[in-house]
């Protein structure tokens, strides 16, 4: 029994493709094509890794997401720590920083109040503002490091800083 062969070499009969059949040029080129990639096909094949590499790399990549998972998961107590720290510090901060500015006001009014009486000052305190070494480089910090989601290097000085204002 023999096979027939669809006419048209089974290319359909499309009257847009009839410029195509007229010598068969895309048919040429498309089995030169298709050639180059079969001379290709054994030297990429060659250029995979082998099944030991892929075994070694699945093994490194394993240890890596590992590694990435527990270090997440530090990150995510310290970043609560942190938080607490924060949420519990943010109180007394507003408050320091509102008892200062309202001592400075009431002493403004007490200079123009004696000022226009033309009468003497009584003495009263004039806390200058606290220093505290850590509040600008952990403003930094905090500026840099817990804004974006990105996370920033810290950089050397800052660090220098920090570490500097903790002894």
């Amino acid at each position: 029994m023999a096979i027939s062969r669809p006419l048209g070499g089974g290319r359909p009969s499309d009257p847009d493709l009839a410029g195509f059949d007229e010598g068969l040029p895309g048919l040429r080129k498309t089995r030169q094509q298709l050639a180059h990639l079969q001379e290709r096909r054994p030297l990429l094949v060659d250029q995979l890794p082998s099944d030991a590499e892929k075994a070694e790399r699945t093994q490194e990549t394993e240890r890596l997401a590992n590694d990435i998972r527990d270090r997440a998961e530090r990150l995510a107590t310290l970043t609560a720590t942190i938080l607490s720290a924060l949420n519990d510090a943010a109180p007394f901060l507003l408050q320091r920083a509102g008892e200062a500015r309202q001592l400075w006001e009431d002493n403004l009014k007490l200079d123009k109040l004696t000022a226009d009486a033309d009468i003497a000052r009584p003495e009263t305190p004039r806390p200058d503002a606290p220093t505290l070494p850590l509040a600008m480089p952990l403003s930094l910090l905090l500026r840099d490091h817990f804004i974006n989601s990105r996370p920033m290097s810290v950089d050397a000085a800052l660090l220098r800083e920090i570490c500097d204002a903790l002894m």
